[in-house]
Formats: C-alpha cells, structure tokens, sequence
C-alpha cells in the first residue's frame, strides 16, 4: 500500500515568520492531509548580561509572560499561512533536538521536518550536532529542507551501497519521496558510488569493477522495475559525498534519499561521514531514512506508492 503520512513535526529555528521553510512544510502537510507540529526551541534572556538594576533579575512571572509572548508569535506566524489553523504550536526551553525528538516520539510522527538554514539556535545547530542527533535519535524519516519553494517537477536521487540495509532505504525512500512531492511519475535516478578506503590519488577507471558495479545495482533495481518504476543506474567512482552533490547538481536533482547505516568496504553511508557531509552543504531538499525507520519496515508494493497525489 502507498505510504501514509498523517503527522509530521517540523523543528523551526524562528518565531517571527522569518523561518524561510515553513511556507514549504505547510503546503507538504497540506497536501499529504496530515496534522502539522510545529516546534520551536528558544533561549530564556540571561538576567545577567542586563546593565539595569530592575533588570538584574527576572521574576517567574516575568518568565511566564516571555514564554507565553513566545508561543503567541510562533503560532500568529503560523496561523497567517494557508492551512496554518489547523497546526498544533509548541515553544520549550529545552535543546532543540531534544524537543523535536520528544514531541516526534509524543504524537507518533510519521515524519520530522527540519530546514538547513544556520539562523536561530535550532538553525545554528542543524547541520552539525543537533540534525546529527535528530537523525540518530529518530524512527521515523527526517526530511532536510532546502529549497524555500517546493519544485514544479520531480528529480529524485537515490543512493545505495547494495547492502540490504540500503535496499530497504532506498525502497522506502522511493516511496516516502513521491508521496512528499505529490508527483505520480518522478524521474529517478539510482546512483552506487565506489569510494576509496587510502587517501590515494583516484587510480584509472577500472572497467571491470563499474561493470561488475553497474549489473549489481540493476540486480538491485529490480524489484523497483517490476513494480512499474523507470529508474536509471549511475555508478560513479571517487569521493562518495562529492559525488552524491555533483550528481544532484548536474542532474539538477531537487531531492536526495540517503541511508544511515554503515558497513564496510567500498562504499560507505555512515552517519558522522557521507550522509552528515551531504547535509553540510546540500544541493538539494534531503530526505533521510535513519536506522530506526529501516527497522520499522516498509510496504510490500513500492508501485502504490505511485497512485498517490
């Protein structure tokens, strides 16, 4: 069956409608039908950095009015969007992968959506410990916004290092992916990086190993064909990040789908490396499958997927 999403949970580095992804995760939720959570973690003013007496302290009065001062902007911002109405709003003082995670786990999300912007204390942290703590704390897929304006076309880069880990990624990427983007025929392009383990100076291209690598990753495609997808194969050798970002800004690919998991060998998608490096600087919306939502399974027909709008 197709995949549902029917909660998600966006982390939000501002209050004051500045938050540049905000207008793309409401029209996500609203076409998805879905209920939207919108979480925004803020910082309590130091009393000690305030130079007047009558500032040297705040009372808890004081702090309840700056809190309930908070939640009334970040929902004003958010009820001044189409759709914004139905969106539940929560502001906390805790760290913000902490309350993004908890309020994930509160309302059992489907979905987590954060923005790669680096404003705001959500955002300064997002694309280094707190995304790299939301995504390992998470079960359920993490989508990394990019792009202010949700795409007129589809382009989805899936990524694998054929292990079944991956296989059950990419799957369940395809699948989440076209719901996200509401697009019933999205071209998809699945690319195998052969990475190398030595800082060596990248050796000739092997035509054998790309051949070897090229009819694995067909093998791997398969169930994927069956099921009515046209995907195309690309394998690549060098650095696999670089290579994920060149073939998505080449391809002008507008979302990337990556595993978590790690193995050894040639190719490697282990969170802290490739997938934390693409994130760093990301060409493209990102859609992360961590381990926790591998193990929650997938659905059985990847074409259903398809019929949804």
């Amino acid at each position: 069956m197709a995949t549902k999403v029917r909660t998600i949970v966006l982390g939000v580095a501002e209050v004051d409608g500045g938050d540049p992804h905000l207008r793309s995760a409401m029209a996500i939720t609203t076409r998805l039908g879905a209920t939207l959570h919108v979480v925004h973690a803020f910082h309590v003013p130091d009393p000690g950095l305030y130079p007047y007496p009558e500032m040297s302290y705040f009372s808890p009065e004081a702090i309840d009015r700056f809190a309930r001062g908070v939640q009334e902007r970040l929902e004003e911002s958010v009820r001044s969007l189409p759709g914004g109405e139905d969106a539940v709003c929560r502001t906390t003082t805790t760290p913000a992968d902490m309350a993004v995670l908890d309020r994930a786990k509160e309302v059992d999300a489907d979905l987590i959506l954060v923005g790669s912007t680096r404003r705001g204390r959500l955002g300064s942290a997002l694309l280094g410990t707190t995304a790299q703590r939301i995504i390992r704390g998470a079960s359920v897929p993490v989508f990394v916004l990019h792009s202010e304006e949700l795409p007129a076309r589809s382009r989805i880069l899936l990524t694998t290092d054929l292990s079944p880990l991956s296989d059950v990624a990419l799957k369940r990427g395809t699948e989440l992916a076209v719901t996200l983007r509401g697009s019933h025929r999205p071209e998809l392009r699945a690319l195998l990086v052969l990475g190398y383990e030595v800082p060596l100076p990248p050796p000739l291209r092997d035509g054998g190993t790309v051949e070897i690598a090229e009819d694995k990753l067909n093998e791997s495609l398969q169930d994927l064909r069956d099921a009515g997808w046209a995907v195309e194969a690309s394998v690549r050798i060098g650095e696999p990040a670089d290579q994920i970002r060149d073939m998505a800004t080449q391809w002008t690919a507008d979302l990337i789908v990556l595993g978590t998991h790690g193995r050894t060998g040639a190719t490697r998608f282990l969170i802290g490396s490739i997938a934390e490096s693409v994130l760093r600087r990301p060409p493209c919306d990102v859609l992360v499958i961590p381990n926790g939502a591998i193990t929650q399974g997938t659905s059985s027909n990847p074409a259903s997927a398809g019929s949804t709008g």
